[in-house]
This record gives structure tokens, C-alpha cells and sequence, in this order.
């Protein structure tokens, strides 16, 4: 799979598995909601799916 949107960040950081699940529904536009619990990883997740969009030179995300 790719990373291209995780690459954006050039962080060093091994993602937790619910993340790695989120990646490719993120790639592929899916409408998807993270319920995990408090350091399980939600706002890594919603950093990424932004990045994607606004790559996309997307007024709104």
C-alpha cells in the first residue's frame, strides 16, 4: 500500500494497526469514522486524510 499522505508529515513513526487499517480507506475516499480510545492514534489519522485533500488543492476539507 501506499504512503504517499503519511510521507507528507517526514515523521519517524511507526504507525499503530488501526491506523495502518485507515490508510487505505482514506486513499480511496471512503466516508469512515475513528472510534479508538484515548492515544490509540485519531488524530494521526485526521492529519492525514487533511494532507490528502488539501494536496489535492481542495478549497475545504
Amino acid at each position: 500500500m501506499s504512503r504517499k499522505f503519511y510521507g507528507l508529515l517526514k515523521v519517524d513513526y511507526k504507525l499503530h494497526p488501526r491506523q495502518e487499517e485507515a490508510l487505505p480507506l482514506i486513499e480511496n475516499d471512503d466516508d469512515i469514522t475513528v472510534v479508538l480510545p484515548t492515544g490509540g492514534g485519531k488524530t494521526l489519522i485526521g492529519v492525514i486524510a487533511m494532507a490528502k485533500e488539501l494536496s489535492r488543492n481542495r478549497r475545504s476539507v
